[in-house]
């Protein structure tokens, strides 16, 4: 029954089970008080009960049904909550979605801005802070649809960070995620990926990585592109054209104490932007033009390219959700710039129903039934005209007797008489002799 449910012990003559809630409710005398104030909010349950506990005059009846309820609640607690991390842009395509049951999904959206989280080993509770109000949630999984990156001193990667203490399974794995806050990191691992299968099966954009902004001020490259990690303001890839901009740049690096990554900018004419996806069991592979990216339509997907997606998905620790963004010159050559998960752009309505398939589908594999069938113990066959078996008896004790069959007919067998004492021994008689008869 979620969080009252486990502490219900019988209550005597009113056969409400209230558990070490009784002394509460028996202070109340006939309960006649009104108690909306009370109930008037179950936000952990996602039901309003205030109109029904307005009056508990008639205690017994709303007794029975808070008890024949409290499955419904606690399934809904347990196995109906999903957080979104996104833009504010409100999404409703889990309307009507459910794990286990007819338990409608509850989903609350909301940006790593608006998140704090506070978790221990194996528990977790996130705060929603919008407008001046704040909504808790406690949830079962989370879909990553923001870019973990950014956020003033690092708080999207202690978020995560706490989802992850708090044993929170997401969209995609929250090690993999936490890495992805902070592209460094990421480079780091597709380096060593790309020395696993090769400068041909895994092309990268050449890029290094700045620890100080002394090293970013040191033989610029105009015009170029610097990424911060942590991205102070929110801000994390910056088009730095001019020294006075690279000044600015410097600066906000210094004091924001981020690193940055660095990379040369292609030419704008003459070449495209590509982007390769994954999400579950479908694969495609678009391209715009990088002087107009609105401009995307989709292209073939090459053996390649499907390659990649594997890299991808086993970079970021088996993600279902992934995508890779590459530059094509005009000469052709691809060069890999970017990894994206969860949070890669969708493209159309097809791509949103694939993304709720996949959560719900990792949502009932992460979480399973609320209750399983119930065991039934296997019976040994029995065999007519053959003894049942008995157990032998336990160690040092007296083997017992025999068991008597069962005569035929049903009729269960009367219990041997005790002996009957015997006194001395009586001669038997003698038969007299008989004559031998004639031939």
């Amino acid at each position: 029954m979620g969080l009252y449910g486990s502490q219900c012990v019988p209550m005597g003559p009113y056969g409400v089970a209230m558990g070490p809630y009784g002394a509460l409710w028996g202070a109340m005398g006939r309960y006649g008080v009104p108690m909306g104030s009370l109930w008037v909010s179950m936000g952990s349950y996602g039901v309003s009960m205030g109109s029904l506990w307005v009056s508990m005059g008639l205690w017994g009846l709303y007794g029975s049904l808070w008890v024949s309820m409290g499955s419904l609640w606690g399934a809904m607690g347990r196995y109906g909550a999903l957080g979104v991390v996104a833009v504010p842009h409100r999404v409703k395509h889990f309307r009507g979605q459910s794990v286990h049951g007819d338990v409608e999904l509850r989903v609350e959206q909301a940006q790593f801005s608006q998140l704090s989280v506070v978790a221990s080993r194996g528990s977790v509770a996130v705060s929603i802070e919008r407008g001046g109000a704040v909504r808790r949630l406690r949830p079962d999984f989370v879909l990553l649809r923001e870019e973990p990156g950014g956020g003033p001193g690092g708080s999207t990667w202690r978020f995560l960070i706490g989802l992850h203490l708090g044993g929170v399974p997401a969209s995609t794995p929250l090690q993999a995620a936490i890495r992805a806050a902070h592209p460094p990191a990421v480079l780091a691992q597709a380096v060593q990926l790309q020395k696993e299968l090769g400068s041909e099966g895994f092309p990268m954009a050449p890029m290094r990585f700045c620890h100080r902004p002394r090293a970013l001020l040191t033989a610029p490259t105009f015009p170029m592109l610097v990424t911060l990690s942590p991205a102070p303001g929110g801000v994390d890839t910056v088009r730095v054209s001019s020294p006075e901009v690279l000044e600015v740049v410097a600066a906000a690096m210094a004091g924001g104490r981020a690193g940055a990554l660095v990379r040369e900018e292609p030419p704008r004419e003459g070449t495209f932007r590509l982007r390769v996806q994954r999400i579950g069991s479908e694969s495609r592979a678009m391209r715009a033009p990088l002087a107009d990216p609105e401009q995307m339509e989709a292209v073939p997907l090459s053996p390649r390219h499907r390659d990649w997606l594997s890299a991808c998905s086993r970079l970021l620790g088996g993600a279902e959700i992934c995508g890779l963004e590459a530059e094509v010159g005009a000469d052709g050559s691809e060069r890999i710039t970017r990894v994206l998960g969860s949070w890669l752009p969708l493209w159309g309505p097809e791509d949103h129903g694939r993304v709720v398939e996949v959560v719900m589908a990792q949502m009932r594999a992460q979480l399973g039934p609320p209750h399983g069938p119930p065991r039934i113990r296997p019976q040994m066959p029995v065999v007519a005209g053959t003894p049942p078996q008995q157990r032998p008896p336990p160690q040092g004790a007296p083997p017992s007797a025999p068991s008597q069959p069962r005569p035929p007919g049903g009729v269960a067998s009367q219990s041997p008489r005790p002996p009957q004492p015997r006194g001395p021994a009586q001669p038997r008689p003698q038969a007299p002799p008989t004559s031998p008869q004639p031939r």
